[in-house]
């Protein structure tokens, strides 16, 4: 368990830091502009996701640090080069929300159409027997225990939503992407297999020959989406699979997140 923390700065600290530590200087934007950025928007947004480019790297691109563990940089940095670069990547944000949201839609109303159908949630015991078909799939399925738990969560959510909300057609069209993925996988092969191929052919996102690859598909989406909705860096999704642990993706994987990007952004909504 960690004992402290980094202290904290205040933005005039902030910019006398990264001259000091990061060779930043301050031509193009004032230091006094870099200290109102750095507020509005946040060290953590605006230097933290793209300092390892600056800093020296080896053979193999990964970044070398001194004895103290601390980045080396080279040369000096204008803190308008890190300021471009975040512009650069929220600049992205409202196309890529704005697709992951048509995409978010389209599986919900098909998800909820073909259940709703499938199962004939008609009344309170085909919904009640609904949820033990759903329950037991779930317990019957090869996934870990840790995914069959998230699973379970999500049924059990969805059964007190009814008392909430009154009827199934309002409980569907309040559950989120997640939600309704982990629902997805837990149905019949009949329904989950309709789902699919429904969701598939009608959009250009995801496209996949077999379950697995859907599902890992949807599952990159889903991080894409709460990094962008949560108001996170993109840099650091595709850089790091563990950001706690600092564990860096394997350079297949950080392409494939960084294709599907392209994917979202690329895809025509009518």
């Amino acid at each position: 368990m960690i004992s402290s923390y980094k202290p904290p700065l205040t933005v005039k600290k902030m910019t006398e830091h990264l001259a000091k530590s990061k060779r930043v200087v301050f031509n193009d934007i004032s230091e006094q502009e870099a200290q109102e950025i750095l507020y509005t928007h946040n060290y953590i947004n605006v230097i933290s996701p793209f300092k390892y480019r600056f800093a020296k790297k080896n053979k193999k691109g990964l970044t070398i640090k001194d004895k103290n563990g601390n980045h080396i940089y080279e040369r000096d940095v204008d803190f308008k080069e890190y300021y471009d670069l975040y512009v650069a990547e929220r600049n992205k944000y409202p196309k890529l929300f704005r697709s992951i949201s048509c995409f978010e839609q389209l599986f919900s109303s098909v998800v909820s159409y073909e259940v709703l159908n499938a199962y004939c949630l008609k009344d309170p015991v085909a919904f009640s027997n609904f949820i033990s078909i759903l329950r037991g799939n779930i317990n019957s399925s090869q996934y870990k225990e840790t995914v069959k738990n998230h699973n379970r969560d999500v049924v059990d959510n969805l059964e007190k939503s009814i008392e909430e909300y009154g009827n199934p057609y309002v409980v569907f069209d309040t559950l989120s992407l997640h939600s309704l993925s982990a629902i997805l996988v837990s149905l019949d092969d009949g329904p989950k297999h309709r789902c699919i191929e429904e969701i598939t052919k009608r959009q250009s996102i995801v496209k996949a020959d077999d379950e697995k690859t859907f599902y890992d598909q949807v599952s990159k989406i889903i991080r894409i989406r709460n990094c962008i909705c949560h108001n996170d860096s993109l840099e650091i999704l595709l850089r790091y699979l563990s950001r706690k642990h600092k564990t860096l993706r394997t350079s297949s994987d950080k392409y494939s997140y960084a294709k599907m990007i392209e994917k979202i952004q690329s895809e025509q909504w009518d």
